[in-house]
């Protein structure tokens, strides 16, 4: 719809940038590779359709078939994106989690994390029927989830 009313029905190439623009978006935002390939299609016959053949007629020459690879490509470009953040944001994850065993005081770092374990166990009785190593582990969890906050 941005697109059919920021362009006039001649300029053609325009409207379908925008809707690349959106699959693009849309397929950034981390979804499966299957969906934003669905949805490339389906904005290829939105487009067909109703931006570049205003009757509402699907067609398949040469330049409905380029305009078809084109938001493919989008799809695939905006998934590639979000893979690429989501490796990014597990790779800082592991270093700020190494970084973090490696302090003292830390578990996992130094003399006092098993000190911190005994603790913690005298503390919280009602984890006491629990094995030690599962305290550590969610103390790690815990810290991995304000680290990536």
């Amino acid at each position: 719809m941005v697109a059919s009313l920021s362009f006039a029905p001649a300029e053609t190439n325009a409207r379908v940038l925008i809707m690349a623009l959106a699959v693009f978006g849309y397929a950034a935002c981390g979804i499966r590779v299957t969906v934003s390939l669905a949805t490339a299609v389906m904005a290829w016959l939105f487009s067909t359709g109703f931006l570049v053949n205003t009757a509402g007629e699907l067609g398949f020459t040469r330049s409905d078939l380029l305009r078809l690879g084109l938001l493919v490509v989008a799809a695939l470009g905006g998934s590639a994106c979000a893979t690429m953040r989501r490796t990014a944001a597990g790779r800082r994850l592991r270093v700020s989690s190494e970084v973090a065993a490696a302090e003292p005081g830390r578990p996992g770092g130094g003399e006092t994390g098993g000190d911190r374990d005994q603790q913690d166990q005298r503390r919280h009785g009602e984890f006491g029927d629990r094995k030690p190593g599962r305290l550590r582990e969610r103390r790690d969890l815990q810290d991995r989830r304000a680290s990536v906050q």
